[in-house]
């Protein structure tokens, strides 16, 4: 899809017009991107022997207080 095309859907989607500039110039001029395979779940081999599940595990700070 041509950026012209994907700002017109976007901003008719939205109901408004994209107002900042710097997003257009990058949107129009910037370097192309996608977001093809961005569904595909991620290979955890590159954590070499690292145990996944404690990047699972909550943080401390996250786990509910007991008030009493």
């Amino acid at each position: 899809m041509e950026p012209s095309e994907a700002i017109e859907k976007f901003n008719s989607s939205r109901g408004h017009n994209i107002e900042r500039r710097n997003y257009l110039d990058d949107l129009l001029h910037g370097k192309s991107r996608s977001n093809a395979g961005l569904d595909k779940p991620q290979d955890v081999q590159h954590f070499s022997g690292m145990n996944v599940n404690s990047l699972l595990a909550p943080y401390p700070e996250e786990q509910p207080q007991s008030y009493g």
